[in-house]
């Protein structure tokens, strides 16, 4: 054999070694935790929580298939009871993960395939378009491409319905919804989705949804402090649920459940409890010995369709250079924020007792500063800045003006019981007095009632539930401008009348 061919030869086999030497290696992580700073972590909560005024924080950290750490910092509840690893919260949005694993252990059991229409399993399911109601795909609900909008899966949140039908009530409720888009053409997050693949597992184990989540989740991950049930979670030592009025928590423990919701938003679950589902999640769907689902189908559940970032009830998202899956939870008077740093072999879950829908910036953001913390990085300062204070100054104009058309009108009407000869003697003079101001409250009465609640995509219950103060105060303003609108208009035509049969 000539030299230069044992060269090649000798060349490719070092080449061979080196490749499989890599391919046997772990991937090396974008970014390993530097530090363990747990004091560190624990100021920069505490500083969150003051800087928010959230009364209670639980948070987990996880590093493989270990819990690295553990706390519960402030108030459980208004009479002082302090927030432990092991007080449950309402995980609000968090919940989808754990509706996603329930399908995807069905499609592993043979029971579900992601990509058949929904009727397979719910053959009276429906949305307003008959062909598309056909179309629609159980891999399209998890990933959020059904169509379905935001709108859809926010209209009913303040059904409070308890029964054992809710969750078919608010699916059937779907039959006059038309869709944003055409099923599998693009992303839009909709509950709705997710109160569908609920109603999926349910039909499809023969279980309730909240049974099959306790036997297949909870009992095999240890979640011994986690419910689907409000009555079970309250008995179990759930946190009081807060809301923030004017900048300010105020107490809300028993706004109800809304069962119809469970499969998108309403499992509760406690920081230690958590810390099991992100071992999981971390571990191919392993904790301690047990499995809730294949390293496949793990994969599947994290790896969102092309061209979205959102995969079955994980976004994808980075802190630094370092990617991350992560959800937020939200409901009227719980947050909370689940974070995955694969790489890093990291997770991290805070959740609170307290949410604001008009200010959230405020409580977003713990676990991002948390990793930041433990891979080295500067965590994002406590936000100084509110919107708050401007959508108060804008409701204060607001009222100004409704105020100096009171003071307008009855000056008016002061003036010309006092002087007949000063009330407008034109007809277009007349109608000037009546349809102006008339239409300047028929226009504020729509605005405040239909077209702000459409602008944030929510019905205007649901957003007297998420953010009373603002939403009430709206309310408030719409009903004194249709009530004092009609009762000028009948004042002013009254007088116009008097004066022209004295004329």
């Amino acid at each position: 054999m000539h030299r230069a061919t044992w060269t090649h030869v000798c060349l490719a086999a070092v080449l061979l070694v080196a490749l499989r030497a890599s391919a046997d290696e772990e991937p090396v992580p974008v970014s390993r935790p530097i530090t363990l700073d747990w004091a560190a972590v624990d100021a920069y909560i505490e500083a969150r929580r003051e800087a928010a005024r959230i009364p209670g924080v639980a948070l987990a950290v996880v590093q493989g298939d270990r819990i690295i750490y553990l706390r519960g910092y402030g108030a459980a509840d208004d009479r002082g009871r302090p927030v432990t690893p092991q007080t449950p919260f309402v995980l609000g949005s968090v919940t989808k993960a754990f509706t996603a694993l329930a399908v995807m252990q069905l499609v592993e059991a043979g029971e579900i395939e992601l990509d058949q229409p929904v009727r397979r399993y719910l053959p009276w399911f429906r949305v307003a378009d008959e062909k598309a109601s056909g179309e629609i795909t159980v891999r399209q609900l998890l990933n959020q491409t059904s169509g379905l909008s935001m709108y859809a899966g926010r209209r009913l949140l303040a059904d409070t319905d308890a029964s054992d039908g809710a969750l078919e009530r608010h699916v059937r409720a779907l039959a006059d919804i038309r869709l944003a888009h055409p099923p599998g053409s693009r992303f839009e997050y909709s509950n709705a989705n997710y109160t569908t693949a609920g109603l999926i597992v349910q039909t499809v184990s023969g279980l309730s949804y909240e049974e099959y989540i306790r036997e297949k989740i909870f009992v095999p991950l240890e979640m011994h402090n986690s419910h689907a049930l409000q009555d079970e979670a309250e008995r179990g030592g759930l946190a009081e649920g807060h809301r923030l009025l004017f900048g300010r928590p105020v107490a809300a423990p028993h706004l109800p459940f809304i069962r119809g919701e469970t499969p998108a938003a309403y499992l509760c679950s406690s920081a230690e409890d958590m810390a099991h589902w992100l071992i999981a999640n971390l571990n191919e769907g392993r904790y301690d010995s047990k499995s809730v689902l294949s390293p496949e189908g793990m994969s599947v559940l994290h790896t969102p369709p092309a061209g979205s970032r959102y995969a079955m009830g994980w976004s994808q998202s980075s802190v630094g250079e370092l990617s991350i899956l992560m959800h937020l939870g939200e409901v009227p008077n719980f947050r909370a924020q689940t974070l995955l740093a694969p790489s890093a072999r990291l997770g991290v879950v805070a959740l609170m007792n307290v949410n604001t829908y008009l200010d959230q910036e405020r409580l977003a953001g713990i676990p991002n500063g948390v990793v930041s913390i433990l891979i080295g990085r500067m965590p994002p300062e406590p936000p100084t800045a509110s919107v708050m204070p401007i959508i108060y100054t804008a409701i204060g104009f607001v009222v100004a003006g409704q105020a100096a058309v009171l003071w307008w009108s009855l000056w008016s009407l002061g003036r010309w019981r006092r002087d007949d000869a000063s009330i407008p003697r034109s007809a277009r003079a007349r109608a000037a007095y009546v349809l102006v101001p008339l239409v300047l409250d028929v226009i504020l009465v729509v605005t405040l009632l239909v077209v702000v609640p459409d602008l944030f995509k929510i019905s205007l219950s649901a957003m007297l539930l998420y953010q009373p103060d603002v939403s009430w105060i709206c309310v408030g303003m719409a009903a004194f401008s249709g009530v004092w609108g009609l009762s000028r208009t009948a004042l002013f035509l009254h007088r116009f009348a008097i004066s022209r049969h004295r004329s």
